[in-house]
C-alpha cells in the first residue's frame, strides 16, 4: 500500500504564497489609501464651500440695507450703515479680514459686537470693489492645497430716507374783493347836502333855518341801501375760490420704497402643483430659514402682501424682485429660477425674467431694477395688497431641490408730468 506523502510546503511555494499576498496586500493599500485621499478631498471642497456660502450670506444681507452714500470701501475692509425708522435703531456693519479669518462686527445705536463669519481665508482672500451703488465681493479661501473662490455682486439701497406721509391738500382762503362792487349803488346821499348849503338866502332872517332841518330827514331815506350790499357780497363769495388751484407738486424725486418684504404665499397650479412644499415662509426675510422644493420641474409659488405705499401724484418707474436661492446639485442642464409679476391677484401676468446661475452656495439675483416697469404702466391699485402677486417658477433638474432665502420686492417711482389747469 502506497502510503499519502505528508512533506509541508516547499520553498517555492512559500515564495509564491507570499508574493501573491503581497501584492494582494498593496493592491488594498492602494484602494484605502485612494479612498482616504478622495474623502479627505471631498471633505475639504465641503468645509471649503461652507465657508465661501456663511460669509456671502452675511455680505449680501449688510449690503442690500446698507445705504450707497454711506459705505466706505478699502482693502479687506468694509463698512455699510443704515437706518431702521421703525425702531429708530442706527446700524453700522464693518467686514474685516483678519488673518485668516472674516470677521463682522455689527454696532448698534453705538453697542458693537464681533464674528467670525468666514475661516481659511487665502492672504488677501477678501477683496471689495464699488462701482455706483453695486458691490462685487470675492473670496478665497483654502481648499485643502489649493484654493476655492466666489465672486458677487450686491447692490446697496440708492438712499437712506424715512417713509414720506401723503400731501395734506389745505383749500385756499376765500377772497372776498368782492365787496366793491355793491357799495356803488348808495351814491344819492350827495343831493341831501347839496341842497342844503346854500346860505345865500338868509342870513338875516332866522326864519330860513326850520327848512333845512326839514330836508335833513332825506338822509334818512339813505339807510335801506346797506341792505343791498350784503345780498351782493355772499353771491360773489362761492364763485371765487376754485379759480386759484395751482396744487403743490409731490416730490418724489427718484427714490425707491427699499426691500419690502412679503407676508403671505401659496402655491400656484405648476409643475406637480404644491410648489415651495417645505418651510414656504422661510423666503420672508433674510436669514430666517429658507423654503425649499424638493425634486420638481417647474413648480410655482405665489409671494404677496409687500405692502407698497406710492405718495399721490408719483409713478412707478421700475419695479426690481430680488431672490436669494441655490441648489442641492448643479449637474442638471437647464435649472433655474424665474419670476413673474400679476397686477390683478393672479389672473394676469407679464413675461417671465430668468436667473440661470447655478450654484450650491448662496446666490442673489435681482430681476428688473430702477428703470425696468416689466412691460406695463403700474399704477398704486396694481401694486395693492389685493391685486399685486409675485411668482417663483424653478425650471429643470427633475431630481435639483431648489432653497429659496428671500424673495423682497423693490419699487422706484418719480414724478408724474404735470397737467396744465383749464381756466
Amino acid at each position: 500500500m502506497r502510503i499519502r506523502d505528508e512533506r509541508g510546503l516547499g520553498l517555492v511555494e512559500l515564495v509564491l504564497g507570499l508574493a501573491i499576498s503581497s501584492m494582494l496586500l498593496t493592491t488594498l493599500g492602494m484602494a484605502l489609501t485612494a479612498t482616504f485621499r478622495t474623502a479627505t478631498a471631498g471633505k475639504n471642497q465641503q468645509n471649503a464651500t461652507e465657508q465661501l456660502r456663511d460669509a456671502l450670506f452675511w455680505l449680501n444681507q449688510d449690503t442690500q440695507s446698507g445705504v450707497a452714500s454711506q459705505a466706505s470701501v478699502a482693502p479687506g475692509d468694509v463698512t455699510m450703515r443704515w437706518t431702521d425708522y421703525a425702531s429708530g435703531q442706527v446700524y453700522s456693519s464693518r467686514f474685516q479680514q483678519v488673518g485668516s479669518t472674516l470677521q463682522r462686527t455689527l454696532t448698534v445705536n453705538g453697542a458693537p459686537s464681533t464674528r467670525t463669519v468666514a475661516d481659511n481665508l487665502t492672504a488677501g482672500g477678501f477683496t471689495a470693489t464699488r462701482v455706483g451703488d453695486a458691490m462685487t465681493y470675492r473670496l478665497s479661501v483654502q481648499n485643502g492645497a489649493g484654493t476655492q473662490s466666489m465672486v458677487e455682486t450686491v447692490l446697496m439701497r440708492v438712499a437712506d430716507l424715512p417713509p414720506t406721509a401723503f400731501p395734506t391738500v389745505t383749500p385756499a382762503p376765500a377772497t372776498g374783493t368782492p365787496t366793491s362792487i355793491a357799495t356803488s349803488t348808495p351814491s344819492p346821499t350827495p343831493t341831501a347836502t347839496a341842497t342844503l348849503t346854500p346860505v345865500p338866502t338868509a342870513t338875516n332872517t332866522p326864519t330860513a333855518t326850520p327848512t333845512p332841518t326839514n330836508t335833513a330827514t332825506v338822509t334818512a331815506t339813505a339807510t335801506p341801501t346797506p341792505t343791498n350790499t350784503a345780498t351782493a357780497t355772499s353771491t360773489w363769495t362761492a364763485t371765487a375760490t376754485p379759480t386759484s388751484t395751482p396744487t403743490a407738486t409731490p416730490d418724489c424725486g427718484t427714490g425707491d420704497t427699499g426691500y419690502l418684504n412679503p407676508s403671505a404665499n401659496a402655491p400656484d397650479a405648476g409643475g406637480w402643483g404644491d410648489g415651495f412644499e417645505t418651510n414656504p415662509t422661510g423666503a420672508y426675510t433674510s436669514g430666517g430659514g429658507y423654503a425649499q422644493d424638493a425634486y420638481s420641474i417647474g413648480d410655482q409659488q405665489r409671494y404677496y402682501n409687500y405692502h407698497v405705499a406710492l405718495s399721490p401724484g408719483c409713478a412707478v418707474t421700475g419695479i426690481a424682485v430680488r431672490v436669494d436661492w441655490w441648489l442641492n446639485y448643479t449637474m442638471w442642464w437647464g435649472t433655474s429660477l424665474s419670476v413673474d409679476l400679476s397686477w390683478d391677484g393672479g389672473t394676469t401676468w407679464t413675461a417671465r425674467k430668468t436667473d440661470s446661475m447655478q450654484t450650491t452656495t448662496l446666490h442673489t439675483a435681482v430681476l428688473g431694477g430702477p428703470s425696468d416697469t416689466w412691460g406695463r404702466a403700474w399704477t398704486a391699485s396694481d401694486l395693492s395688497d389685493t391685486n399685486f402677486r409675485v411668482r417663483v417658477t424653478t425650471g429643470g433638474g427633475f431630481f435639483s431641490t431648489f432653497y429659496l432665502d428671500w424673495v423682497p420686492l423693490r419699487v422706484y417711482s418719480g414724478t408724474q408730468p404735470t397737467p396744465t389747469p383749464t381756466p
